[in-house]
């Protein structure tokens, strides 16, 4: 008889005794793998056609052709201003280098001749084609974030459980973490377990992508556009300061090639369908030496973008001293002015709604409901302020902006909190060894910066700036002081709580190193 298949039940007819095919298995038993609750899950078998790459990039080799006609065109120009060449465009040389050589021309050299100047007679059509249009502007869903409460996107610690928790907490929208463009485009399980999100996070749920060439931005827009459904917006990360993403060209690299990131948030609008795109810049890569102000300019002329995030910093900042919100502010006037100008011009009557305009979004330094406030009606050209760091300290940061007060949270609140943290991470992976051991991790990281809530019945004054660190501290109560110490030991006694006993071979090392006073590292 063989062996007897453990799985039997899910693909046979117990009435007729007969196998059922693969199409008629119930739809509950093919999506077993995914989680309940969850969305945005990229099907095996497309997954499968990015690994062997048969994904039909229809629409991104559309744009990526009508950008290289473009480039080309400006490139013969620029060499025929230098030259003084009169060669009509889009006409090959083959003569003049036969009659230059000498020499009979070799069939391989003659036959890649023609194919080159076939090619240059192409992208001179494609040019003449779409050279007077907005050939990026595409119909798209309308993207509400004024006066939103906005969640940033954050590397590690603003995983799926962590924007859950957030949503619970009074967030409006919530970002995936940071997809490398190069992964999405191979198929990485890694990379696509990004884009995921929680039903609660439906709509309002973005997913943030970096790259450095437009053909990374397009492919991987149009591979997120036809593998999931449930995303509201996809953001291009222009402002990660992360030094191997900058050296690859990535991240705030962009913002020192504009023309180049220009290109890639084309290509994104021009293969995303109906989904809106975004971008995120800092003030610059350089301290004192701000661009924004000019590159908003050229977004509003030159792209489709429905919002632009600024962050208040530049890239050699990082994350150190304060965010220039003044800065902010002047660049939010500096959009508001670009969009009046472009509405006037023929162009601009013909690719925009009168009453659409560019969201725009602060970010930086905020780290209670009073920053919130200051920032968003300090200017009303800011339609709303992004939390990031503060949101992982203080994660009722928003129930504070509903209510206009502070919220001083108990211990026993708190730990309801880690509760929940604790309780959504294992829902999303898992309560076996593995699963466990993830949900441990994560929970430590996110203690990274829990930890740092300084109790407001403690404080001589308040708030606490986002980047003080207060001398140590006894609270209120022994779990209190547990939960408010630097020790990374403590943070794996509060995880013993909801996950069990500590394997002895655990150890935890913070990813974000600089959140923890001691040496940032915990052995059991």
């Amino acid at each position: 008889m063989g062996f007897k298949c453990r799985f039997l039940s899910s693909h046979l007819n117990k009435e007729e005794s007969t196998l059922i095919s693969t199409k008629e298995v119930d739809p509950e038993t093919q999506t077993i793998w995914s989680v309940k609750g969850e969305t945005n899950h990229i099907s095996p078998e497309t997954k499968l056609d990015l690994i062997k790459r048969r994904f039909p990039f229809t629409k991104s080799n559309e744009v990526l052709e009508i950008i290289d006609s473009f480039q080309q065109e400006c490139r013969d120009s620029m060499k025929a201003e230098e030259e003084g060449d009169s060669t009509p465009k889009g006409k090959g040389k083959d003569q003049e280098f036969d009659k230059e050589s000498g020499q009979p021309v070799a069939p391989q050299v003659e036959q890649r001749i023609k194919e080159l100047s076939e090619h240059r007679i192409r992208q001179r059509e494609v040019y003449l084609k779409y050279k007077d249009t907005r050939y990026f502007a595409q119909e798209k869903k309308p993207l509400d974030l004024h006066r939103k409460k906005i969640i940033s996107p954050l590397t590690t610690v603003g995983n799926l459980p962590y924007r859950r928790l957030m949503r619970k907490l009074g967030a409006d929208v919530t970002y995936s973490e940071m997809a490398l463009a190069i992964p999405l485009i191979q198929g990485t399980n890694s990379e696509w377990a990004l884009p995921k999100a929680h039903k609660s996070e439906v709509p309002g749920f973005g997913v943030q992508v970096a790259c450095s060439k437009a053909w990374q931005a397009a492919k991987a827009a149009e591979a997120l556009t036809d593998s999931v459904s449930d995303i509201s917006e996809i953001n291009l990360n222009s402002g990660c300061p992360i030094d191997l993403l900058y050296r690859q060209g990535s991240g705030s690299a962009l913002l020192d090639n504009p023309a180049r990131m220009i290109r890639c948030l084309n290509a994104m609008n021009y293969v995303s369908k109906e989904i809106p795109i975004t971008v995120k810049i800092r003030t610059g890569t350089k301290e004192g030496h701000p661009i924004a102000e000019g590159l908003v300019k050229r977004l509003v002329n030159e792209t489709d973008v429905a919002a632009i995030t600024l962050h208040g910093r530049s890239r050699q900042q990082r994350y150190t001293k304060s965010a220039d919100w003044e800065y902010v502010s002047q660049v939010a006037d500096t959009l508001r002015s670009a969009e009046a100008d472009f509405k006037e011009t023929e162009q601009g009557k013909e690719s925009r709604d009168s009453k659409k305009r560019i969201q725009f979004v602060g970010n930086g330094d905020v780290n209670n409901f009073e920053d919130w406030y200051r920032y968003l009606e300090g200017n009303t050209n800011i339609d709303s302020v992004m939390v990031a760091r503060g949101a992982l300290i203080k994660p009722w940061i928003f129930e504070e902006v509903d209510s206009q007060q502070y919220l001083d949270k108990t211990s026993t609140e708190r730990l309801e909190i880690l509760k929940d943290y604790a309780q959504f991470s294992m829902e999303h992976w898992g309560t076996d060894e593995y699963g466990i051991s993830l949900c441990r991790r994560f929970f430590c990281e996110f203690m990274s910066f829990f930890h740092r809530y300084v109790p407001m019945g403690i404080c001589e004054r308040y708030p606490v700036k986002l980047n003080e660190r207060p001398p140590n501290w006894c609270g209120r109560d022994d779990l209190e002081t547990l939960m408010g110490s630097t020790d990374v030991n403590d943070w794996i006694k509060l995880s013993d709580m909801f996950f069990g006993k500590t394997d002895e071979n655990f150890v935890f090392v913070p990813k974000h190193k600089s959140n923890s006073y001691t040496s940032g590292e915990a052995r059991r």
